[in-house]
């Protein structure tokens, strides 16, 4: 999975279930916990918070989960939306229409 298959998504948790599960696949000694060290997360109950949608992504996380990607720019931006989609009560199809609105071309 290209970190910049996050335009394929609207939402910010499948983007990052997906990725764990990529690389599970590939790789059985990746765990919730081996993720969280490479993060810099104390321990693996934030990542899987997050992952359960029992946490919001705080602004240290964000920029923590954007180093780990190597996001370029406009996928900072996409990914910012997401967190801030992830937080709002817009509705599916407002989400839709905003992540259209910075996918590239």
């Amino acid at each position: 999975m290209h970190k910049s298959a996050i335009y394929n998504y609207n939402d910010l948790v499948p983007f990052l279930q997906d990725y764990f599960l990529f690389i599970r696949n590939n790789r059985k000694s990746f765990s919730y916990a081996a993720w969280s060290k490479t993060l810099g997360f104390q321990d693996d109950s934030t990542l899987i918070k997050i992952l359960r949608r029992q946490r919001n992504l705080g602004p240290k996380v964000v920029v923590k989960i954007e180093n780990y990607f190597e996001f370029d720019h406009e996928e900072k931006e996409y990914f910012r939306l997401l967190v801030l989609l992830s937080r709002s009560d817009l509705t599916p199809e407002t989400q839709e229409k905003l992540c259209r609105s910075l996918k590239p071309e």
